[in-house]
């Protein structure tokens, strides 16, 4: 199986997972009472931590090599704050004003900015096809914003805000580490990204402030 092969499926099973994801998290804010804020900073550590377990065994002390190069780990600061954080932390709670479905469609208009910041770096037009792409995405949020009729708008202003800034954690995500994957592990980009990320997010919301209560449910969605 060539490299491109690997990277479409890999893209693919993200993808299916990041909705499913969307899904729990909307039934722990619709049917659990759990806000966007608490599931946000429990799963970055969470998910964080554990990323970093599994690289600190398979790489051991070289785990922390990230932290050697200055340039690298700003660039893993940034990716954890502007690009993890952010993307989680609005993506979830677009949901919380809206559902799994609308805030995911909204969060991935941000395909439409990563081609026009690439454009611009590359200093050169789109092609045919991504220009086709770009107006089926920009065609496509609006359908969900009005439902065709552009005198009305169906969803909220909060959930529109909070998607496109979704949007540009996306954008964010997935442009900020592409020099950091060339030279270290996935897994321990990903870990660190949301260990750093997670604890900025909780010294602004303060989770340990929240009352949460939990059954097999609840447990099971988060």
């Amino acid at each position: 199986m060539n490299k491109t092969t690997k990277g479409v499926i890999y893209t693919l099973i993200g993808g299916i997972c990041w909705g499913f994801c969307g899904a729990c998290g909307e039934i722990l804010f619709k049917d659990k009472g759990f806000s966007s804020d608490w599931v946000s900073c429990v799963r970055l550590i969470s998910a964080g931590l554990i990323l970093f377990l599994i690289s600190l065994i398979r790489e051991k002390k070289a785990v922390f090599d990230i932290f050697k190069k200055p340039k690298s780990a700003g660039l893993l600061v940034a990716f954890g704050i502007f690009g993890l954080m952010i993307s989680q932390y609005t993506y979830l709670t677009t949901i919380s004003y809206s559902n799994s479905g609308t805030a995911t469609i909204l969060q991935y208009t941000g395909l439409a900015m990563i081609l026009i910041v690439v454009c611009i770096m590359e200093a050169r037009l789109p092609k045919i096809f991504e220009t086709l792409a770009l107006l089926l995405a920009l065609g496509g949020t609006i359908l969900i914003a009005t439902h065709g009729d552009l005198r009305t708008m169906i969803i909220s202003k909060e959930c529109l805000f909070w998607g496109l800034f979704s949007a540009v954690g996306l954008v964010c995500y997935s442009m900020i580490p592409k020099k950091l994957l060339r030279e270290y592990n996935s897994l321990t980009v990903s870990g660190f990204g949301m260990i750093i990320g997670g604890i900025v997010l909780c010294l602004i919301i303060r989770p340990w402030q929240y009352s949460v209560s939990f059954d097999l449910g609840a447990v099971a969605a988060l």
